[in-house]
């Protein structure tokens, strides 16, 4: 047996054969054939960056700082008796022949901690052949989907690997999703010395010689615990972040809303909607919140001192150079006062009881708004709501140059104006996010070159079209209340980091890109989902003000094994993240929806191609990709506007995975047919409020429906409940009160459900409230009866139906991609719409049952098949148009081909499609 002596005091025990180097172990002062990395210069000290970033390294890299000095003990308390001191026992052989991004790791020892962990090597195939590293990438350890998730669980080795799959390397990070999981909290930082990464799982920690090597770059740094941190143990780990992380104390969320009040804001609902929310909600803000209100209109721009009494209002003309009439302490207030609680609801019931103004405006002054919250806001950042309804002065005809008004009436995803994206870096850099509530008349907004506004400063864009308080109000109010009690972050910061041999080529996501890897998110919610295209250990780290005003650090941390066989690492292809990783790449890098939809089926079919194809895990893609192309974001149809395609677009971009599969892939569930089933009941033995859900209805076919059903397609946006002609009378009354559809009040959505007692009535509302949990926003349910002229929003949600944007079903559009030699003929959404009847199987057996599928009772209608290369082909086929006749009262009256007449309310919604 012999000894070397450790840097830490006492004998190190090794056997024969066993025994380790002193200068050769990467445990002893820094990783081999690595020179250690060069002391910082004495006396230099770079300040601080703008924008709420951590201090820069030595040498102008703007990364976060480690903690100098041996760190105290962090982590779970010692077991009771457990032996520390002493010659620990003999470890594995530490390689001698390591280089920088050998992958080690930790190897917990076990219940009680005095057993020895063991340093183990990732398997290298000899003579430098194919390299596939499994037996050290513990799934486990990495952090949960929910927070971080991959398009491809093993890796391509080298860059013609990655060529040879086709399809592009992609990360989510969600870093403040919700989950039931609970965070391990670290209030220590052990960060790697030379490139920064934080400890994790993945690093080889050595508790006896108290040094941990980095598996990014494999350096030795020094570390002071007895037992393992809490890092060690979980991918996903906060940090309470120390004065170093800081450029300024935390402080407190900060919540201005600027309303609209011209005539249509006031008219249509939308200031008392917003001003009855935010007023119920203020209850529920952090106590350290302090709030502004303002208003605005076409000439001026309005703001309340919410000291005075009565909450005087100081109107400003000088909308070019807006500035403060008052203190800022008078504009900007905390609510802990009741005396200024009370003059704040006072101020909120005046505005939702205001008269409208005499005279309309098409446009309002909203930019200088902005610059005048900018004002009230620049010292402590936060959150700027504003509510509008009517177009900026500056994207108005008359302001707009002739080549951009040129591009208004194009299909173009990109804006016409960059006034409001050159905005966002004097807001982002005192960190200030921009929330946009736009609820529009039948007015383009141009919303492609407004969004920027809130996707570069790290919020979010909502779309009302046609927005009446009867028709939106629900929808606005719990947008408006989510908003302010979901968890922020506030002043945060992000950055990723990959292995060696990778690099991080692009984002997406609503974020401001500082550098070429760090990213500022005035306002992170949980809502939000950053990217990021790579072409590997990943590591995602947020830096972040709670609402307590605790800064913190989240940390993802997930190790995928990586391989030069392309069949392997195309087999461990993630379908869902792969093709949510495609629709927002086609959305930043393409010029226009033709050339979008390109991207998606090329690659799509390049992925496909050959072997590929008896892939299981890539069964789903074609789906997925043909649902995308369906969708409102990247769908040929010629009805879509602009502002509702620049509105899915800025949506798509920040979607989580799971709500990118529901735009992609929808739920569809029967609901009139429930009895001997548990669909509406609670779960049995859950303590939660979860309810049992039907099964789904697969495919998403008008042949899997029936004219005397009820049907719900949940998209992930909307709740879409399409009603046959056929459907029992008992069903409508239970459920509507009503003997027929044609009684229903389709504007009310989910207040046209009655409270009658019905079990249908409860199981169904049931349903819908387990699908607003689930998705954990609020969705509007959009009724539409068979005959409606809204009918075809639900079928162009099936995606194995030919729609008017993409005139190819499923089966041809595998054809198309050469996994199919024969086309199926299916039923289409124009021809489902004009004879429904004969697209439906009857009423006696519903899919889902014991019977299965049955042939529809007539022959499908529809085009043929598309000849070989065409996809978006031309106009949807001809049918026979419904023959409409005016009503008084706001009705019409529709004359179906079948011979059935209904009429319906003339709502809103009735010539808008989204």
């Amino acid at each position: 047996m012999s000894y070397y002596q450790s840097p830490f005091g006492g004998n190190t025990a090794g056997g024969p054969g066993t025994s380790v180097p002193v200068q050769s172990s990467p445990f002893q002062g820094g990783a081999p054939q690595m020179a250690p990395p060069p002391p910082p210069q004495a006396g230099h000290q770079q300040p601080n960056g703008p924008y709420g970033s951590p201090p820069p390294m030595p040498g102008g890299q703007h990364s976060m700082p480690a903690p100098t000095g041996h760190q105290p003990n962090v982590g779970p308390p010692r077991v009771p008796g457990q032996h520390i001191a002493g010659p620990p026992p003999p470890y594995a052989s530490t390689p001698t022949n390591a280089v920088p991004g050998q992958i080690f790791k930790y190897v917990a020892p076990g219940p009680a901690y005095n057993q020895s962990p063991a340093m183990v090597q990732s398997p290298m195939a000899p003579g430098g052949g194919q390299i596939l590293e499994t037996a050290e990438c513990d799934p486990e350890l990495n952090a949960g989907p929910e927070f971080l998730r991959s398009s491809f669980s093993v890796m391509p080795a080298s860059e013609s690997t990655q060529i040879k799959a086709k399809l592009p390397i992609g990360f989510f990070c969600q870093p403040l999703a919700h989950t039931d999981r609970q965070v391990p909290v670290a209030d220590v930082i052990h960060r790697c010395a030379r490139c920064r990464t934080y400890l994790n799982p993945f690093a080889a920690l050595n508790l006896q010689l108290r040094r941990w090597i980095c598996n990014l770059c494999g350096h030795s740094n020094g570390i002071d615990v007895y037992e393992p941190p809490p890092e060690m143990t979980s991918g996903t780990v906060d940090f309470i972040a120390t004065q170093d992380y800081m450029v300024r104390p935390p402080v407190p969320p900060v919540y201005v809303f600027c309303f609209e009040r011209s005539y249509t804001a006031v008219s249509t609902g939308l200031v008392r909607v917003a001003a009855t929310a935010i007023k119920d909600t203020l209850p529920s803000l952090p106590e350290r919140s302090q709030i502004a209100l303002m208003t605005f209109d076409d000439k001026n721009v309005s703001i309340f001192d919410l000291k005075s009494a009565n909450g005087t209002e100081y109107v400003i003309t000088d909308v070019d150079e807006p500035f403060l009439p008052k203190p800022m302490d008078s504009l900007l207030v905390n609510l802990c006062d009741d005396a200024v609680k009370a003059t704040v609801n006072s101020v909120l019931d005046g505005l939702a009881e205001m008269n409208p103004p005499s005279v309309a405006t098409d446009c309002c002054c909203v930019t200088a708004a902005v610059k005048m919250a900018n004002l009230v806001m620049r010292h402590f950042g936060g959150k700027l709501s504003v509510l509008s309804c009517t177009k900026p002065i500056e994207l108005t005809p008359s302001k707009l140059k002739k080549e951009e008004r040129a591009l208004d009436a194009t299909s173009m995803i990109p804006p016409s104006s960059s006034v409001f994206k050159d905005m966002t870096s004097d807001l982002v850099a005192v960190q200030i996010t921009v929330e946009l509530f736009v609820a529009t008349d039948n007015l383009h907004m141009d919303l492609a070159s407004l969004a920027p506004l809130a996707k570069y400063t790290g919020g979010d864009m909502r779309y009302y079209p046609l927005f009446r308080e009867a028709f939106r109000g629900e929808h606005l109010r719990q947008d408006i209340q989510h908003m302010l009690t979901r968890e922020t972050g506030f002043e945060a910061v992000m950055k990723f980091r990959v292995s060696p041999g990778y690099q991080l080529k692009s984002y997406h996501g609503h974020l401001f890109q500082r550098t070429r890897d760090l990213l500022v998110a005035p306002n992170c919610t949980e809502d939000e989902t950053f990217g990021c295209i790579v072409g590997v250990n990943k590591d995602a780290a947020l830096l972040y003000t709670s609402s307590a005003g605790e800064r913190r650090i989240r940390v993802n941390t997930s190790q995928y094994p990586k391989s030069l066989d392309v069949e392997q690492v195309m087999a461990s292809c993630d379908a869902q993240a792969a093709a949510i990783v495609m629709g927002k790449y086609a959305i930043n890098e393409s010029r226009n929806v033709s050339d979008a939809r390109k991207y998606l089926l090329d690659t799509t079919q390049a992925a496909l191609a050959g072997p590929n194809a008896r892939l299981e895990n890539l069964s789903a893609l074609p789906g997925l990709v043909l649902g995308l192309l369906k969708s409102d974001v990247f769908s040929a149809a010629g009805d879509i506007t602009r502002d509702a395609r620049a509105y899915e677009a800025h949506r798509f971009e920040s979607l989580p995975i799971t709500l990118g599969d529901a735009l992609a892939d929808p739920r569809m569930f029967a609901v009139h047919n429930l009895a001997g089933t548990r669909a509406g009941y609670p779960v049995e033995g859950d303590d939660s409020d979860r309810v049992e859900m039907p099964e789904e209805i697969h495919p998403l076919s008008a042949q899997s429906m029936s004219s005397d059903g009820a049907f719900v397609i949940d998209d992930g946006e909307n709740i879409l409940l399409w009603l046959g002609q056929s459907v029992s009378g008992q069903f409508l009354n239970g459920v509507f009160g009503v003997g027929s559809l044609v009684e229903i009040v389709t504007d009310l959505g989910s207040g046209a459900i009655v409270s009658t007692g019905d079990d249908n009535s409860l199981r169904l509302v049931n349903i819908i409230e387990e699908i607003r949990r689930e998705r954990r926003h609020y969705m509007p349910l959009v009724i539409l009866p068979q005959g409606h002229p809204q009918e075809n929003r639900f079928f162009e949600r099936l995606v194995a139906d030919r729609t008017a944007g993409t005139q190819i079903s499923y089966e041809e559009f595998m054809q198309r991609l050469g996994l199919r030699g024969q086309t199926v003929p299916v039923a289409t959404a124009a021809g489902m719409a004009a004879f429904p009847q004969q697209h439906m199987n009857g009423p006696s057996v519903m899919p889902g049952q014991a019977s299965g599928r049955r042939t529809p009772i007539a022959a499908p209608m529809g085009p043929p098949a598309l000849a070989e290369g065409k996809m978006q082909g031309g106009p949807p086929p001809p049918s026979p148009p419904p023959m409409m006749a005016a009503m008084p009262g706001g009705y019409q009256q529709q004359t179906h081909p079948m011979g059935s007449t209904y009429s319906y309310s003339s709502g809103p919604n009735q010539s808008y499609r989204r």
